[in-house]
């Protein structure tokens, strides 16, 4: 019996510390991109729900119960901010307001209002400096593994960074010009060296003018633009029209607002689709 009991100690005392060591931070995100980010820097120590699924368009997406009892329990949420989830002011009430609220946007030294902060690899490298202290705080014994895994993410992003900077020296400088639908590409541009021409404001609720598309159109004839980019996620109907007045090819279709549902499910491969169809256009 005395041995019995030792073991039973033994075991007893071995099931706990294994199960202590089985308890994974609880996230919820409102983006598949932090998602990807957050699976990065956490591995195998984080369970990340997404409210938003691959190739949703975050400016338009709407909550639903269902969403709302995802949240339920969590203790992280996962916000790019910067008003890119107009809906999250309302999950005030529903969000246990003991749990921890990680806001991308926050992390990142820019003074820009756009949301679009993932096209700058530099900003992106922030963000996941910001995640890995994040998860450190709710879970400190495992801060080794999450600043192995950020270190191992952040030789990627180098090198993707890397890659960019190659590829893009291809284009001439005179063509480094990106008209899109709308605004979502100024930190990509200011990073890489191209200037930006949206038709449409940041947010797709800002319906571009006649005199606006007009003034689209005269500089892509005036400045001999070759292509302009479209959006997995815009309606082509201003863009057809500037196709058809203005002589330019249609360059390819671009991720702005977020990952996709094919080449693009994740961070990396999400950059390097967008910047082979600038550069393979442009060049």
């Amino acid at each position: 019996m005395r041995g019995f009991g030792v073991f039973f100690i033994v075991y007893t005392f071995a099931f706990f510390l294994h199960a202590k060591d089985l308890g994974n931070i609880s996230i919820v995100s409102l983006s598949p991109l932090l998602s990807d980010l957050a699976r990065q820097v956490g591995g195998d120590r984080v369970d990340v729900v997404d409210l938003m699924e691959l190739g949703a368009d975050p400016h338009q997406f709407q909550m639903t119960p269902g969403d709302l009892r995802k949240l339920k329990g969590a203790q992280l949420l996962l916000i790019s901010g910067r008003g890119l989830e107009g809906f999250h002011s309302h999950l005030q009430t529903e969000w246990d307001q003991g749990a921890m609220v990680f806001v991308a946007s926050e992390v990142i030294p820019s003074d820009s209002s756009d949301p679009h902060w993932w096209h700058s690899v530099a900003l992106v490298e922030e963000v996941v400096q910001g995640l890995r202290d994040t998860l450190t705080r709710l879970n400190p014994e495992h801060a080794t593994d999450f600043r192995e895994n950020a270190r191992n993410f952040m030789g990627k992003l180098e090198e993707l960074d890397r890659w960019i900077r190659l590829e893009v020296v291809r284009v001439p400088i005179k063509r480094r010009i990106l008209v899109m639908p709308h605004d979502a590409m100024e930190y990509f541009a200011k990073a890489y060296g191209f200037r930006l021409l949206a038709v449409e404001g940041i947010s797709p609720s800002d319906q571009p003018s006649s005199r606006k598309v007009q003034e689209v159109i005269h500089t892509i004839r005036e400045n001999q633009i070759p292509v302009i980019f479209s959006e997995s996620r815009k309606n082509p109907r201003v863009m057809n029209e500037i196709l058809d007045e203005s002589g330019a090819k249609l360059g390819g279709t671009l991720y702005v607002d977020g990952l996709g549902v094919s080449e693009a499910r994740d961070y990396v491969s999400m950059m390097r689709h967008n910047v082979t169809t600038i550069v393979e256009a442009l060049q």
